[in-house]
């Protein structure tokens, strides 16, 4: 089991929010224990040599689902533009002189199927 020390209390949304603070050999060693806490909603503090550098905490994930579907319009869109200006740049060869060479295109392939 991994003990965890206890850093503050803060407020939060559902109440009185209690981090707490974990070495980085500590998560290694426990890293299935913390990320379960945390995923209970818990915030935890990571720590290297007693400094802290990182807090770990719970995602909202209605958040995060927008986020994605945010980004998945967007570049729908941007792939979607794309493709409606390379159709426009291609333009130029829909001309009636290039009619002859369709038709020079067309006939080995009518004679060939018979």
């Amino acid at each position: 089991m991994c003990s965890l020390d206890t850093v503050g209390e803060a407020p939060s949304r559902k109440g009185v929010l209690i981090m707490y603070s974990v070495g980085t050999r500590e998560l290694k060693q426990h890293t299935g224990e913390i990320v379960e806490r945390v995923r209970n909603g818990e915030r935890v503090i990571l720590t290297l040599r007693g400094e802290p550098v990182a807090v770990i905490s719970p995602l909202d994930r209605s958040a995060i689902e927008e986020a994605i579907e945010i980004d998945a319009r967007r570049a729908e869109r941007e792939s979607l533009g794309w493709l409606a200006m390379s159709e426009s740049s291609f333009s130029f060869w829909d001309n009636e002189e290039d009619k002859v060479w369709d038709d020079e295109a067309e006939e080995p392939v009518d004679r060939a199927r018979g």
